[in-house]
């Protein structure tokens, strides 16, 4: 009985890892086509609905992985790592779009998110590292 139980909370749990995965994809993609095209998206559907979605399916993700998942550790490639610094560039050149009605203060805010989202990044190939 409980090996049928423990099975399914497994199957959910992966389910949820694909649901997350997908629904922040959506979530993004639609978020940069709202930004190229204002009103496209928003106009239809309410992307509050999908960010609730990947916080709550995020939240699962994290806590089932601590429960159980084995993290297994590989080394860094450098098309990871274009990838990676390509992510923080753009996550930069985002937060100066959403920020560039505030004139120059935008500039300061874009490059205070670049600059942390490079030292999280930092963060996490060290903390693989040190593992």
């Amino acid at each position: 009985m409980f090996a049928i139980i423990k099975k399914l909370i497994n199957f959910i749990l992966e389910l949820n890892k694909e649901f997350f995965q997908v629904s922040l994809t959506a979530y993004l993609v639609f978020s940069l086509i709202e930004k190229v095209k204002s009103g496209f998206i928003s106009l239809n559907f309410n992307l509050d609905i999908i960010l609730r979605a990947v916080i709550i399916s995020g939240l699962l993700t994290i806590f089932s992985r601590i429960n159980g998942d084995k993290i297994i550790k590989q080394e860094v490639s450098k098309t990871e790592l274009f990838f990676v610094l390509l992510i923080i560039f753009l996550g930069g050149f985002f937060v100066f779009g959403k920020t560039k009605e505030l004139s120059w203060p935008s500039w300061y805010i874009a490059l205070l998110s670049f600059l942390s989202l490079s030292l999280f990044a930092t963060l996490i190939v060290k903390n693989d590292e040190g593992k």
